[in-house]
């Protein structure tokens, strides 16, 4: 490599670390001032005014990765009559040396930084470690319904001692459940500030209640199947595939997505691009991104 490095003329090395020549035989260290660069995400007027004002004095270079994002940065900035070079380098961000007339645009400059969607699993609730309840938290136990939790005992059983969980139900009722059998239990889940009416052991209400909900599920799920069976037979509109005017507008967006707004642009436009009609239902509380995910979908149909 130091035989190459020695035929190939003036080399320049960067480093934020002082060194000697940069460990380059006959090498000079040169400090120079840098600069962080800039986000010209969905700005590209802006960049392409600054490039071409730039050029006058310095050279700009773009680091993009990948040769579909480098074709389409150029598209962008030819519509502003900017042509740029590029390098096939990762680079997050940019940076500038003034004194030396270069800078550097980073990826994440223009196109902003990589998102990953991370699958979530949802346990309905269950609870799997003794971190997730505290004394006085409401419960669910499979069998016999809502209870309240007051914490760990240890009681002695035939010849040996045993952790249990115990549970306060209606009428002074108390099950004392082994710490093994956690996951019988789930949280309860209902309207803040409200406490729940405590399941009375020795009424059958509770079984009566889930054999209530379980046939009301059964005929929703039997009625869907119609539902979606007569969807299915039917043809909707195929949306085309993203395309560099539906990026650039996503790219407009000043904040970081979240996971689930991710997760449910990506369901939708899915949805979207195939010719069974969409019947999705987006919800979220207030504030949580619904409309940006909403204006990306009617972006997408126009």
């Amino acid at each position: 490599m130091l035989k190459l490095l020695d035929r190939s003329g003036r080399i320049t090395t960067l480093s934020c670390l002082k060194s000697t020549g940069n460990c380059l035989p006959g090498g000079k260290t040169v400090e120079v001032m840098s600069l962080s660069g800039e986000n010209w995400r969905g700005r590209d007027h802006d960049l392409a005014q600054f490039v071409k004002d730039k050029n006058e004095g310095s050279e700009v270079c773009f680091l993009i990765t990948g040769k579909r994002r480098t074709e389409a940065l150029r598209d962008r900035l030819l519509e502003e009559e900017v042509s740029i070079r590029t390098i096939e380098v990762p680079l997050p961000s940019g940076f500038s040396y003034p004194d030396a007339g270069l800078i550097l645009i980073g990826e994440q400059d223009v196109f902003g930084a990589q998102k990953k969607i991370t699958s979530k699993r949802s346990s309905a609730g269950r609870i799997r470690t003794f971190d997730e309840i505290a004394p006085g938290d409401y419960v669910v136990h499979d069998a016999h319904g809502i209870g309240r939790y007051d914490g760990i005992v240890n009681m002695r059983m035939g010849r040996s001692n045993r952790d249990y969980l115990k549970i306060d139900y209606a009428k002074n009722a108390v099950i004392y459940l082994p710490v093994e059998r956690l996951d019988k239990l789930s949280k309860y889940i209902g309207p803040a500030g409200r406490p729940p009416k405590l399941s009375s052991l020795d009424s059958g209400e509770w079984n009566k209640s889930v054999e209530r909900a379980r046939n009301a599920a059964k005929k929703v799920a039997f009625d869907l199947v119609k539902l979606y069976a007569a969807r299915r037979r039917g043809k909707g509109y195929r949306c085309s595939p993203d395309d560099v005017w539906q990026k650039e507008f996503e790219e407009n967006f000043p904040f970081t997505e979240t996971g689930d707004q991710l997760a449910a642009i990506a369901d939708i436009k899915k949805d979207m691009e195939s010719d069974v009609p969409m019947d999705r239902l987006l919800c979220g509380d207030v504030g949580f991104g619904k409309t940006e995910v909403a204006f990306r979908a009617m972006f997408k149909c126009v």
